[in-house]
């Protein structure tokens, strides 16, 4: 009887917070998201300064949770300046003391994709309407809609479904009120609640056990289908320019790999999070991939290419004493086929990664943005 009344809970409460997402999911889409999203204005009132005399083809890495060298030098005692000195020794300028502007994914890639700081919020801590208001800004964003009205390709390899082109992997960050409803932010909603933390404990394990197993499997798989994805269209030959997003959940948890690439049984993937030293692994994993992906991509190229690699943030799991903006060192690593960066420097932040490329290869007279940090309370 006790079970009977406890799923009866469950359902109903389900019920209960799918309309509620819905709808606010209904009425963010009816008014753009205006409520908490990047300005919408397109680049239409700035004129290039002259012509820009070619397009070349943009790629975007994104790598999730990697942290900059000052960070891993100070939490994990690492200095991760070899791969810096590798993709310097290919061209590439990186920034020594680069910073995110948010400390959450969704608002980190909306503001680097619309080359803008977000309205200031009205949330205290982030929900699931707030999360979802931030990936409205990736679906829709200012630097897709420049290039698509220059002839680009939009290809991506990203967990956000854009208007440009639905991602080509299995989505994460989900628009849709059909996948709201098993969003894992949605589930976790039921482990706040009083009565379901009141509940049958066993079987409360037991779902949130078999969704994280889920999660984890299709979060292992992306990371393949991203790197293959990636690796075939820039070997591709075309005649339109492409700008191509691509965003791995490395080294960012679950903890898949160690340091070698060597997969750890499934049932060792929901370790925590805040388990630095798999952090650490993963990252120096993640290092030999971006070496891989570096040198594909520059020997591949058939058109001119830029090669943006960087991070939405750092490592975020730090201890409750540790200073949060530790969460904002990141990753910014810039490759440009003339290896000229005059506008490029060393303390640059992620809003104005493509207010420089604009500047640099089409002309756009856009003037660079206070760099700063805004920290977003997430638990």
């Amino acid at each position: 009887m006790h079970t009977a009344k406890l799923f009866l809970y469950v359902n109903s409460l389900f019920i209960l917070l799918c309309l509620f997402e819905a709808s606010v999911f209904l009425i963010n889409q009816a008014t753009n998201g205006q409520g908490l999203t990047t300005r919408k204005a397109d680049f239409g009132d700035i004129k290039p300064m002259s012509a820009a005399t070619t397009n070349p083809d943009i790629y975007l890495l994104i790598f999730d949770g990697y942290s900059g060298n000052h960070a891993l030098k100070k939490e994990w005692n690492y200095d991760n300046s070899a791969i810096y000195s590798f993709l310097r020794a290919r061209g590439f300028f990186v920034a020594n003391h680069p910073k995110s502007n948010y400390n959450v994914t969704p608002y980190s890639i909306g503001s680097m994709l619309n080359m803008d700081y977000h309205p200031p919020f009205a949330f205290a801590k982030l929900e699931t309407k707030d999360f979802m208001q931030g990936v409205a800004t990736v679906s829709e964003n200012r630097l897709c809609n420049f290039l698509t009205a220059k002839n680009y390709e939009v290809r991506n390899f990203s967990f956000f479904n854009m208007s440009y082109d639905q991602t080509r992997i299995a989505p994460f960050y989900v628009v849709n009120i059909r996948e709201l409803i098993v969003n894992q932010t949605l589930l976790a909603r039921f482990t706040k609640d009083r009565g379901w933390k009141n509940g049958n404990g066993a079987l409360k394990q037991s779902v949130i056990d078999d969704e994280i197993k889920k999660e984890n499997r299709i979060h292992y798989n992306r990371i393949g289908q991203t790197m293959s994805g990636l690796l075939n269209i820039s070997r591709e030959k075309r005649e339109k320019p492409v700008f191509i997003y691509a965003h791995f959940v490395l080294p960012h948890d679950p903890y898949f790999f160690d340091s070698t690439g060597r997969a750890y049984a499934e049932k060792e993937w929901t370790v925590s999070r805040s388990d630095k030293s798999r952090y650490l692994s993963q990252l120096v994993y993640t290092n030999s991939l971006i070496k891989n992906l570096a040198e594909s991509l520059l020997k591949d190229a058939k058109r001119e290419r830029i090669i943006v690699i960087a991070s939405d943030h750092g490592y975020r799991s730090f201890e409750a004493t540790a200073d949060p903006q530790m969460q904002f060192e990141n990753l910014m690593a810039v490759y440009y086929p003339t290896k000229r960066y005059p506008n490029f420097y060393d303390s640059i932040s992620s809003v104005n990664t493509f207010r420089v490329i604009l500047k640099d290869f089409f002309n756009m007279p856009l003037p660079l943005l206070k760099d700063s940090s805004v920290y977003i309370k997430v638990w």
